[in-house]
């Protein structure tokens, strides 16, 4: 009789947890506690898509310019050497602060850009050399800034188009037959939710403090059919 009492204990504070979120996600609504991940992960799949497919021609229109600026504030006239090292080195000094910090980002380095070049031009002088190097990493490093950008951009955008069309369609479900279902679904997903953080926290539980855990699933018959039952202790 003690030990049912310890059982029901324990999965009185479970159930009621239960109970607690069940309530909470039914007061906001099935669609109001699932509309707002919705948009979120078609505004992050839609950014992405933007992204990728217009990134590379927006690139190419830019990348004039951004190179004429990074170049115009490069003095590439002193370097003499047609040494690899020596035109990387010197190329890191002589890039623009911004410059140097995009290339860092996006983790682009000189040396095989220099080395490109330095085979495809055999003959070419140091500052040719260092010039075409410049441009060809500029290249990727414009691709990148400007995907980025887009992503944003576009992440933006479509959730706040997407959210005022939630919020449109949540006009719909204030009927009362309506409302009564919109609740219903809101403690379904109150329940699963609650159901996927305690079993989480269970999991990680057994894994960090197995002894307290073994402990504490002993005195209860829900932790004990599910952790038990499922091979995780």
């Amino acid at each position: 009789m003690e030990a049912a009492q310890h059982l029901m204990g324990v999965d009185l504070v479970i159930l009621a947890i239960f109970l607690a979120c069940a309530v909470y996600k039914g007061s906001q609504g099935f669609y109001a506690s699932l509309a707002p991940l919705i948009v979120t992960v078609i505004s992050l799949a839609g950014a992405f898509a933007v992204s990728r497919l217009l990134a590379p021609s927006l690139a190419e229109r830019v990348f004039p310019w951004v190179r004429e600026q990074v170049l115009t504030r490069m003095d590439l006239k002193g370097i003499h050497s047609r040494d690899l090292a020596d035109i990387t080195s010197q190329l890191g000094k002589l890039l623009p602060d911004i410059a140097s910090g995009v290339l860092d980002k996006y983790h682009l380095d000189l040396r095989p850009f220099v080395e490109k070049v330095m085979q495809e031009q055999p003959y070419g002088t140091p500052e040719h050399i260092a010039e075409a190097a410049v441009s060809a990493v500029l290249l990727p490093a414009t691709t990148y800034m400007v995907r980025s950008l887009l992503f944003l951009v576009a992440f933006l955008a479509l959730k706040l188009v997407l959210s005022l069309f939630k919020n449109l369609l949540g006009l719909a479900v204030d009927p009362t037959p309506v409302r009564v279902l919109d609740n219903l679904g809101g403690a379904v997903i109150g329940i699963l939710w609650c159901a996927a953080v305690l079993y989480l926290l269970g999991w990680a539980a057994s894994v960090a403090l197995p002894e307290l855990f073994a402990s504490l699933a002993g005195h209860s018959l829900l932790l004990q059919r599910v952790f038990f039952y499922t091979g995780e202790l």
